[in-house]
C-alpha cells in the first residue's frame, strides 16, 4: 500500500536548499585577538568548539559559547574577537596552513586565554531559491538547541583522522539547516513565508516542490488549493511574487541545473522536469537561465 505523506511546505522548500563545497578554517586563537571577515557571496558560519568569542556586525553583537553556531547567510562583513571593542585584523591577511583539500589551520593571538573556532564558507547550490532571499543577515543557533549534532561537530573538529574533514563538512551543513529551521519558527509571516503558511497556498507549494515534473496547470493547482482558478492565481501572484506557472518553471529549472551538473543528459532531465521533448526543455532552460543545458552539463556556466 502506498503511503501519501501530508504536505509540509517548509520541509519541501528546505529540501531544495542544498549546501555544497564547504571549506573551513580551524582557528586556534589566544587572547588578545580580533578578526574581521570580509564580504563574500557564500554562506559563512562560525562554530565555537571551545572557549568563547564576541561576534559583532550584521546589526547584532553577542557572545558565542561552546557549541554555538552563527550563520551569515548572505556573507556580509562581520567581526569576531576575544572581547568587545578589541582591535581587529583582516582575516584574509593571516597565514594559514592547509590541512586537507577543503580545510586549513590558523594559529593566531597573544598567548592568553584560548578559544577554538571553526570558520567556514559553503556554496548554496540554488542561491535564487525564494527562501534564501528571505533569510536574515545573521542567524544564531545555541549549542543546547543543536544537541548531539553540536557535540559531534566539536569532537570531529579536533580530529586529524582520515575522513574528519568530510564529517565536519557534512555536520556543518546539518547545523546550518538546523539554524534556518530554528529561525523559521519565529520568522514573520509576510511575503513568501506567508504563502508557505497559507492553508490554501502552502500545500500547493509543497506539492510543486515535491513533484515539479507533474503536468501541473493553473486549473489543477487551483483545485489542489480548494480555490477558484481566478482567486488562486490572484492570491498566489500577490503573495509569492510570481505567477503559478512562472514559479513552477523556476523550480523546474533549479532542479534541471542540479541534474545536469550531476551528469544527466538533457533528455533525462526533460523527462524529470515535465517536458515532452528535449527541444521544449532546452528552449525553456535557455530562456530562464540564459545558457543552454549542454553548457551547464559541461560545467562552463559563469
Amino acid at each position: 500500500m502506498t503511503v501519501v505523506r501530508p504536505a509540509d511546505p517548509l520541509a519541501e522548500v528546505l529540501q531544495d536548499m542544498r549546501l555544497s563545497t564547504t571549506h573551513y578554517v580551524r582557528a586556534e586563537l589566544t587572547a588578545p585577538w580580533g578578526l574581521e571577515l570580509p564580504p563574500t557571496d557564500l554562506v559563512t558560519f562560525h562554530f565555537v568548539v571551545a572557549g568563547r568569542c564576541w561576534l559583532s556586525g550584521q546589526g547584532e553583537s553577542r557572545w558565542l559559547g561552546p557549541g554555538d553556531l552563527a550563520v551569515v547567510p548572505h556573507g556580509g562583513t562581520h567581526r569576531i574577537s576575544d572581547q568587545p571593542d578589541r582591535p581587529v585584523e583582516q582575516f584574509e591577511a593571516l597565514r594559514r596552513k592547509q590541512l586537507g583539500r577543503h580545510s586549513w589551520l590558523l594559529r593566531h593571538g597573544g598567548g592568553g586565554m584560548p578559544a577554538l573556532v571553526l570558520y567556514g564558507r559553503a556554496v548554496l547550490d540554488q542561491p535564487d531559491q525564494p527562501l534564501a532571499g528571505q533569510l536574515p543577515p545573521l542567524m544564531v543557533l545555541s549549542g543546547q538547541s543543536a544537541g548531539a549534532v553540536a557535540a559531534a561537530m566539536a569532537h570531529e573538529a579536533t580530529q586529524t583522522t582520515p575522513g574528519a574533514e568530510t564529517v565536519v563538512s557534512r555536520l556543518a551543513d546539518v547545523l546550518i539547516v538546523y539554524a534556518i529551521r530554528s529561525w523559521l519558527r519565529g520568522a514573520p509571516s509576510g511575503g513568501y513565508l506567508g504563502a508557505l503558511r497559507d492553508p490554501h497556498l502552502g500545500p500547493v507549494l509543497a506539492r510543486m516542490h515535491r513533484d515539479p515534473g507533474h503536468a501541473w496547470s493553473v486549473a489543477t493547482l487551483a483545485a489542489a488549493a480548494n480555490l477558484s482558478r481566478s482567486t488562486f492565481a490572484e492570491r498566489f501572484t500577490a503573495t509569492v511574487g510570481s505567477t503559478p506557472m512562472a514559479y513552477l518553471t523556476e523550480i523546474r529549472m533549479r532542479l534541471a541545473t542540479t541534474l545536469l551538473t550531476d551528469g544527466l543528459s538533457p533528455s533525462q532531465v526533460a523527462a524529470r522536469t515535465g517536458y515532452d521533448s528535449v527541444a521544449a526543455f532546452s528552449r525553456a532552460y535557455k530562456r530562464t537561465t540564459g545558457i543552454s543545458p549542454a553548457v551547464t552539463r559541461r560545467g562552463e556556466q559563469s
